[in-house]
């Protein structure tokens, strides 16, 4: 994001506890607008290292998990028998025909290929 620096009588730049960098331009040397802005920055920077905690925190779970996240709308309807879970999290409710007839199975909501994906679980 860049912002018009032509005539910016006062310029605070700044980095957050987390890393982002702040600037703040201030265009007079207006007393009352100073303070406005110091107490504005307070209030962002807050808001700022929230987001950055939580985009953090989510950043490491996925790296220590390999996980990746699953589409909702990938989700099947399930039958009236309930839903199954897995350790990553509600099984999917699938139907297919194969060589040797139709199948239902419960399966893993994690990526294909993922190593330790759950076996799926058939139902007979």
């Amino acid at each position: 994001m860049s912002a018009k620096t032509d005539g910016v009588k006062t310029q605070f730049n700044f980095k957050t506890s987390q890393g982002s960098l702040v600037n703040v331009y201030i265009y007079s040397y207006d007393e009352a607008e100073i303070k406005q802005a110091l107490e504005t920055i307070a209030n962002v920077t807050t808001e700022i290292n929230a987001v950055e905690t939580l985009y953090n925190a989510q950043g490491v779970l996925k790296q220590a998990l390999g996980a990746t996240p699953v589409e909702q709308s990938a989700r099947k309807s399930t039958p009236d028998s309930g839903s199954k879970t897995c350790k990553h999290g509600e099984m999917t409710f699938r139907t297919g025909q194969s060589a040797k007839g139709p199948w239902k199975a419960y399966m893993c909501p994690s990526p294909k290929g993922t190593p330790d994906q759950c076996e799926p679980q058939f139902i007979r």
